[in-house]
């Protein structure tokens, strides 16, 4: 039988240090049962303590006339140190329609920064619409 990609998802609402207490001891639990196995070094573990963009409104914190809801989704998400990737992922989109994005917004706020550059001149142009 050939090795299969597997992957385990917890997720929950942490409403109080209590909970965050008991997730942070669940997630030491597995950390532990993970490095008992054979395959524990080609195992990726991550901890994430936010909120999924696509589950926040995120259109409302960034408003800017001249740009769509879902542009400022993605706006929002960028200004967070969101990977493409990542935003991709949680606006269930291609990789190819966020860099579309990117660009329409690039094009309509004037902006002919990239990178680094770009996310900070865009922070600056939604900071002002605020």
């Amino acid at each position: 039988m050939s090795d299969k990609k597997a992957r385990l998802v917890i997720e929950t609402y942490i409403s109080n240090d209590g909970v965050r207490t008991q997730f942070a001891e669940l997630h030491h639990r597995i950390v532990d049962i993970v490095m008992e196995l054979d395959k524990s070094k080609e195992i990726k573990m991550a901890v994430e303590y936010n909120i999924s963009p696509a589950e926040v409104e995120l259109s409302g914190i960034y408003h800017h006339p001249k740009l769509s809801e879902r542009q400022r989704q993605v706006a929002g998400m960028l200004c967070q140190h969101y990977s493409v990737k990542r935003i991709a992922d949680a606006l269930f989109v291609s990789e190819n329609t966020v860099k579309k994005h990117i660009q329409n917004m690039k094009k309509t706020l004037e902006i002919e920064a990239s990178g680094a550059d770009f996310v900070y001149q865009l922070q600056q142009v939604l900071d002002r619409n605020k």
